[in-house]
């Protein structure tokens, strides 16, 4: 039914909307990379690309929902 679609879908957007939080407050500092050279450089963009990935996530539930709540 729509409205279990929609609790379903709210379920997940709640919970990357906790994990975003709680990954943006994991410490992630130059001066833990700094031993191996060019470490840093790719640890930030692995980082970005994720960050990217999540952001993906975030706008496909964020499509559905806008869909679920206004047809």
């Amino acid at each position: 039914s729509r409205a279990s679609l929609q609790s379903g879908y709210d379920a997940a957007a709640d919970s990357l909307h906790d994990f975003i939080i709680n990954w943006g407050q994991i410490e992630f500092n130059p001066r833990d990379y700094y031993v191996t050279e060019g470490a840093w450089e790719q640890a930030r963009d692995e980082r970005d690309a994720m960050a990217s990935k999540i952001r993906d996530v975030q706008a496909y539930l964020q499509d559905i929902r806008v869909h679920l709540y206004n047809d």
